[in-house]
């Protein structure tokens, strides 16, 4: 997937999950004032339905990884491979 794709997904999947609308995609997931259990359901699907490998990248990255662009530009990279 183009990194333009899985920013559009992820914001759809955390629109979807929480009811908050991202304007920044550099905000930090963390700031959204919502469940963390609604990021897990989103970190999930994103693994499970989509096939993204969001574990590892989050595994390999600091917290800095936790907003839009940073896991779409990094999901985008590993999707390449």
């Amino acid at each position: 997937m183009r990194e333009k794709d899985i920013a559009s997904l992820l914001k759809a999947r955390i629109t979807f999950y929480t009811g908050k609308k991202i304007t920044d995609d550099n905000m930090h997931l963390c700031d959204l004032d919502i469940p963390i259990e609604n990021l897990l359901y989103i970190i999930v699907e994103l693994d499970e339905t989509y096939n993204l490998p969001i574990y590892a990248l989050l595994s390999e990255n600091d917290y800095t990884v936790f907003t839009v662009h940073n896991l779409a530009k990094g999901l985008a990279t590993s999707t390449r491979n």
